[in-house]
């Protein structure tokens, strides 16, 4: 279950910074991260971006209007590891 409570101030949500990924955040699995980012971009809402070394996955981070970490990132896919012995 995810449950999400409006905040009740007058504070200004904040930008997002570049490392929000080592804060508290919600993250969410896109299936595309280029549609994903136009969407962001239609609708003005300012995001940073950042990728996983050694991997495929791209993220975008960007805040709620109540100043909520959120991280978009693209699906990797699921390879199984293999079990010796």
């Amino acid at each position: 279950m995810l449950h999400i409570v409006e905040q009740e101030c007058d504070i200004e949500p904040v930008g997002p910074e570049p490392r929000i990924r080592r804060s508290y955040h919600l993250c969410f699995r896109v299936d595309d991260i280029s549609a994903t980012r136009s969407i962001l971009e239609k609708n003005r809402i300012t995001y940073s971006t950042d990728s996983v070394p050694g991997t495929d996955m791209q993220q975008l981070f960007c805040y709620d209007p109540d100043g909520n970490g959120i991280e978009l990132q693209n699906s990797l896919p699921c390879v199984p590891k293999e079990v010796s012995g």
